[in-house]
């Protein structure tokens, strides 16, 4: 999971636009269970803003946070 985190902080910064689950589990090389437990992660710390129907966007920045993965 937190490849996944790491992954999405790394690469995607506020006002992004993120990939759809499938395409993102595939970049990253997980299953799509691991990758939806990681972005619960990241809405729970308010780094994405995720509705349903609607693409993911990156909204704070995960570096900014207190928390480290």
């Amino acid at each position: 999971m937190s490849f996944a985190i790491n992954f999405v902080c790394d690469n995607y910064g506020v006002g992004d636009v993120m990939p759809s689950n499938v395409i993102l589990a595939e970049i990253i090389g997980v299953g799509l269970p691991q990758l939806r437990e990681s972005m619960a992660v990241l809405k729970t710390y308010k780094i994405l803003d995720i509705q349903h129907g609607k693409r993911k966007k990156v909204i704070s920045d995960p570096l900014g946070s207190e928390e480290h993965y």
